[in-house]
């Protein structure tokens, strides 16, 4: 929900990430240092990409691959299902949501399947 309402549905910014509303009682312990593992993970497993545009020229952007970190994402959805209530098998809807497509399983050529 946030990706569609924040971004233009092909890139997310930093900004857009940082502006994720997080209610105080989880800016502490455990979710707090899941999100810190979640951005270092996620800023070390970025490429820098270089592009040509034909109105404004060459484009420098990072190329995040956040199925590299599934495993994060998964201790945090644990969390917020355990703080939400919800079930065991809500919480396994949740943790394995289309993950043929997710983690780049989908069949489709390598570069595809690599964003």
């Amino acid at each position: 929900w946030l990706y569609q309402m924040r971004t233009n549905c092909r890139d997310f910014n930093p900004s857009d990430y940082r502006k994720f509303p997080i209610p105080s009682d989880f800016r502490v312990g455990q979710l707090e240092q899941l999100g810190k593992r979640l951005g270092v993970q996620m800023d070390t497993t970025a490429e820098r990409c270089r592009t040509t545009h034909s109105q404004t020229g060459e484009i420098e952007y990072e190329k995040f691959r956040p199925r590299q970190c599934k495993p994060i994402i998964d201790e945090i959805d644990t969390i917020l299902a355990t703080h939400y209530g919800f079930t065991p098998e809500e919480l396994d809807f949740i943790l394995n949501y289309d993950i043929k497509y997710r983690m780049g399983l989908g069949g489709g050529s390598a570069e595809e399947d690599d964003e």
